[in-house]
């Protein structure tokens, strides 16, 4: 496979607004041995200390240079085919809108893991609410069921019964709580995938009272404008 960077911060300048503060702009990378998961497969490199370098990696910082990507791509002088399937992927993937908040972070990577040595691929959707509470969707591309990922996190709480939302499109097997964040392990008609919420109201928030009213669609349109 050929490797491939591709870091967008679109043509104007490395950091806009999109950036919320308090908001993780990188996956969470954990210290305990117990909280392995796929994504943070691509942390610092235990033999080097440069990080591996991705074999694909799309970053996005706002809803305004993913429609500068849509809009590049369109033209002869701008196509590129990684930008053209990254555009496709994020308008097709099912997107769960449980907070009032708007897409801050989209970041697609693709590498082989330094712990197992497999392949991972990886799609980021993170939105921020006004009051600084964020939420993260962590889509893993490969894995075939949300199940298989929950052993993952030894941690995790699994749910006797599932929760579902109101379609039922959305199943949230487990849970893990830390340091005001909540990770759900789900599948989201049909994509395996963890949702990372934080929030200074971490004890009133359950899987029930976030996702049960909620209803899956695709990102596009409105995509959280």
């Amino acid at each position: 496979m050929k490797k491939l960077i591709i870091t967008l911060f679109v043509c104007i300048a490395l950091l806009l607004t999109g950036c919320q503060q308090g908001q993780e702009t990188e996956p969470p990378k954990s210290n305990d041995p117990k909280d392995k998961t796929t994504q943070d497969s691509d942390s610092e490199n235990h033999d080097s200390n440069d990080p591996p370098t991705p074999l694909l990696l799309i970053d996005v910082r706002s809803l305004a240079q993913f429609d500068q990507i849509r809009e590049n791509i369109s033209s002869p002088d701008t196509w590129d085919k990684d930008l053209e399937d990254f555009v496709k992927l994020v308008d097709s993937i099912p997107y769960v809108s449980a907070i009032d908040a708007k897409i801050t972070w989209i970041n697609r990577r693709i590498n082989y893991s330094i712990d197992t040595g497999r392949l991972y691929s990886i799609l980021y959707i993170s939105a921020t609410a006004e009051n600084g509470d964020w939420m993260r969707i962590e889509y893993d591309l490969l894995a075939s069921e949300a199940s298989q990922k929950i052993g993952f996190w030894t941690q995790a709480e699994i749910f006797p019964e599932p929760v579902q939302s109101k379609d039922k499109k959305l199943t949230v097997y487990a849970e893990y709580r830390k340091q005001k964040s909540i990770v759900w392990f789900v599948d989201i008609d049909g994509f395996a995938a963890r949702i990372v919420y934080h929030t200074d109201d971490f004890d009133a928030v359950t899987a029930e009272s976030m996702f049960s009213n909620c209803v899956v669609s695709a990102t596009k349109p409105p995509f959280g404008r």
